[in-house]
C-alpha cells in the first residue's frame, strides 16, 4: 500500500452563532487564550467522524462529503453542531478558524499521512469460543474540512479476509521471521498455519492472564501483570526480575526506535504505558486512551504510525495514535464484521 492522500472540498456555511463561538474560541473573557488540550480536540474530531459515519455509512463516507451542495453541507453542517456541546464547538470552531495556536498540539496535527498498513488478527471467539483468524488493510487519509473542523483525520479498513478458525480463543498474535504466534487464555504459546488458522502448540506457563504478545525480531515478549520473554524456538518463558506495576487490558507493541515496549493497561480509561523491555520491566504511564476495549496494538511493518483496535463484536475499529501522548490522532471510521478482535499484528508488504 503506498501513501495516500484525498483532498475532498466540502465546504460549510457558518451558522449565525458562529463568529461569536470563534471569538470566544480565542479567548476567554480575560482575553486570555483558551487552553484546549490535545485530548479535547482528538474527543471532538473522533465524535464529529462518528456522527458523520451514522449518516453516510462507513463505506460511502469519503465520496459523499467531496459531493454535498452547499445548501446540504450548510445543512449538515448546522445539524452537527446542534449534537455538540457548547465546549465542543469552541474547540471545532477554534479549528476550523486556523487559530491552532491556541489549541497545545501542534505536534498532534502537523505530521504527513501515514502509510497504510497491512494486519492479521484474532477474533474473541464470542458465539463459538473459536477466534476468527483474519487479514485486513488500513489506510489513513487527511480531508480538508472547512467547517466545523479545519481536516478530517480518518481511518478506513478494506479486504478484511477470514482465513479459518483457531479452535480456541486466542488472547493476541504475533509475526516473526515467517512465523505466526499465538497466545491463548490458559497461557498457552501457539504457532498459526497462515493458511488455515489451525494451531500448533508450542508451550505453556500457566498464566491464564497473559493476553499480550510481541516481538523484538528475534526474541517473544507476553505481558500479563508481569513481562516475559520468550526463546520463540524453544518456547521457554523467562519472568523478567521486577513487575510492569501495570496490568495488560490487550496488546504491547515493540518501538523499534527506544528498544521498549508500549502497552494497553488496564483502568478507567485504559490506558497507554511504556515498558523497559531492554532491562527491568517496569512500566512508566504515558497517558490515557479515548474509548473502551482497547485489546489491540502494534506499528505498522515500517515502525513509523501506532495503531490501534477496538474490540467490538460486531465493528472493525481501528484508529491511529500518538505513541508520546496516547492520544488519538486519526479516527476510525468502523467496518461492519463479526469477528471482534483481540490482537493484531503488521505483516510486511512484498
Amino acid at each position: 500500500m503506498r501513501r495516500s492522500q484525498i483532498a475532498v472540498s466540502c465546504v460549510f456555511l457558518w451558522c449565525t452563532g458562529c463568529l461569536d463561538l470563534d471569538q470566544e474560541a480565542a479567548s476567554n473573557s480575560d482575553g486570555k487564550s483558551l487552553d484546549i488540550t490535545p485530548m479535547e480536540r482528538s474527543q471532538t474530531e473522533r465524535k464529529i467522524v462518528r456522527i458523520l459515519s451514522d449518516i453516510y455509512g462507513a463505506e460511502h463516507l469519503r465520496a459523499t462529503l467531496g459531493s454535498l451542495s452547499a445548501a446540504r453541507s450548510s445543512e449538515l453542517g448546522n445539524y452537527i453542531l446542534d449534537q455538540l456541546s457548547d465546549r465542543e464547538r469552541i474547540i471545532a470552531s477554534t479549528i476550523a478558524s486556523n487559530k491552532d495556536q491556541n489549541i497545545n498540539d501542534k505536534a498532534e496535527v502537523a505530521l504527513p499521512t501515514p502509510p497504510g498498513a497491512h494486519f492479521c488478527a484474532v477474533g474473541d471467539g464470542q458465539g463459538d469460543n473459536s477466534s476468527d483468524f483474519f487479514c485486513f488493510d488500513a489506510m489513513a487519509f487527511d480531508i480538508p474540512f472547512s467547517f466545523p473542523l479545519h481536516t478530517l483525520h480518518i481511518v478506513e479498513t478494506s479486504n478484511i479476509q477470514k482465513i479459518g478458525e483457531t479452535g480456541r480463543i486466542m488472547n493476541d498474535i504475533c509475526f516473526l521471521a515467517g512465523t505466526y504466534y499465538g497466545i491463548d487464555s490458559n497461557g498457552g504459546l501457539f504457532s498459526i498455519n497462515p493458511t488455515t488458522g489451525a494451531l500448533a502448540f508450542i508451550s505453556s506457563n500457566g498464566d491464564s492472564g497473559m493476553n499480550s504478545l510481541d516481538s523484538d525480531g528475534s526474541s517473544l515478549f507476553a505481558w500479563s501483570n508481569v513481562l516475559y520473554s520468550i526463546d520463540p524456538s524453544t518456547g521457554s518463558f523467562t519472568t523478567f526480575p521486577r513487575s510492569v506495576g501495570h496490568t495488560s487490558s490487550g496488546d504491547v507493541a515493540f518501538d523499534f526506535s527506544t528498544g521498549h515496549l508500549l502497552g494497553t493497561a488496564r483502568g478507567n480509561p485504559d490506558y497507554l504505558i511504556d515498558i523497559d523491555a531492554g532491562r527491568s520491566g517496569v512500566g512508566t504511564i504515558i497517558g490515557p486512551l479515548t474509548g473502551v476495549n482497547k485489546w489491540a496494538l502494534d506499528f505498522d511493518a515500517a515502525g513509523i504510525s501506532l495503531w490501534l483496535g477496538a474490540e467490538d463484536p460486531t465493528t472493525l475499529e481501528i484508529s491511529i495514535i500518538n505513541k508520546n501522548s496516547g492520544v488519538e490522532t486519526y479516527h476510525s471510521v468502523s467496518s461492519t464484521t463479526n469477528t471482534g478482535i483481540n490482537g493484531m499484528t503488521a505483516i510486511p508488504l512484498p
